[in-house]
């Protein structure tokens, strides 16, 4: 009976902090949030919440540091970048070994990796691996596809900063067949998502961006078209359309979107 009530004691006590961590980071505290979440996690080792909560708060401490580094933030943050990092990864796994069926676990472990891709050597595979762990566990879930493809688009981004750098050659031309080879994933990666949810309009307007990319300005503006039939209130949405729509020479069009 004492081991019973001191069970549920820890539990209560656990549930507790966590939602005293949700709270705190509703409000921007990551601080406290991850503080809490610590004791939650040391009550109760074995709850996944807890450890996916961990992992939430260390992703968003990733970003935060990631934009003050672009901001031009005086000091290094690499040390700070990469506890943090190291606390998400950790916390994610641990998430995955008590609950491998979860896709969330999964989910948020490809987020972080997905956030250092630029970074960290080997993140996009690792990203992609985690994504796909979640897409298998949840095979009905559009956004999953919808993660995977921005990994693979992120990467040809990537791949085309080094297609600029480089002379033409050898090199350039296998830089620009690797861009050409994540693009075509990221595709097909949208083309599930728009399969599963045919009113996807995130997905519809990733497509049109690698359109823009090939440019393949018919195919940009087609798929803008469908994502603004979609979202009709996203400002963002008619203003690409209308740059397009200039791009194309149909300035009646354009000045409509504008």
């Amino acid at each position: 009976g004492i081991v019973a009530i001191y069970g549920l004691g820890t539990q209560y006590i656990g549930e507790i902090y966590f939602r005293r961590a949700a709270n705190v980071l509703a409000v921007g505290n990551t601080n406290s949030a991850r503080i809490f979440l610590n004791r939650a996690a040391a009550l109760n080792p074995t709850d996944k919440d807890y450890y996916q909560g961990q992992a939430q708060v260390a992703l968003i401490e990733v970003q935060q540091l990631i934009a003050q580094a672009s901001g031009g933030s005086a000091g290094d943050l690499s040390l700070q970048f990469r506890e943090a990092f190291s606390r998400g990864v950790a916390a994610a796994q641990r998430g995955g070994e008590l609950a491998p069926a979860d896709p969330q676990n999964w989910f948020l472990l490809g987020q972080l990796y997905e956030t250092v891709l630029p970074f960290v050597a080997g993140a996009r595979q690792a990203a992609i691996e985690n994504y796909q762990r979640a897409y298998d566990a949840d095979p009905i879930n559009p956004a999953l596809a919808f993660a995977k493809s921005r990994a693979y688009l992120t990467e040809a981004d990537l791949l085309t900063l080094q297609v600029n750098q480089t002379a033409s050659g050898e090199t350039r031309s296998r830089l620009e067949q690797e861009r050409n080879d994540a693009w075509a994933k990221a595709k097909e990666e949208l083309q599930r998502s728009i399969e599963l949810k045919s009113d996807y309009a995130q997905a519809h307007f990733l497509l049109a961006q690698i359109a823009i990319r090939e440019n393949n300005l018919e195919e940009a503006i087609r798929q803008t078209e469908a994502t603004a039939r979609l979202a009709p209130a996203d400002i963002g949405v008619a203003f690409q359309l209308g740059v397009l729509y200039y791009r194309a020479d149909r300035l009646d069009a354009a000045k409509g979107e504008f």
